[in-house]
């Protein structure tokens, strides 16, 4: 390989790790890596919150339906105050 290929090759590679800035301590790096943990913690943060908050209200809509003696419209389950009592009964 001659010099003039070896100098255009190294430079083809080195150019897109420059891309028109010089941060020779890396703290562009940084913030960025920091900033975008941050802001997926957050976005979690907020989904689990907003989450909690829909299981928690649809229990006290069930806790307040049996409370009332009706059965909530969204339970899936029959629980043994559910049953009709026939001959299999004992």
């Amino acid at each position: 390989m001659n010099l003039y290929a070896a100098i255009t090759t190294t430079a083809m590679v080195s150019k897109p790790l420059t891309a028109g800035f010089d941060d020779p301590h890396g703290w562009i790096l940084t913030l960025t890596a920091v900033s975008v943990v941050f802001g997926v913690l957050m976005l979690l943060w907020l989904i689990f919150g907003l989450l909690g908050k829909g299981f928690q209200r649809a229990e006290a809509r069930r806790a307040a339906a049996a409370s009332s003696g009706h059965s909530a419209p969204d339970d899936r389950h029959s629980g043994p105050d559910d049953r009709h009592s026939g001959p299999d009964d004992r």
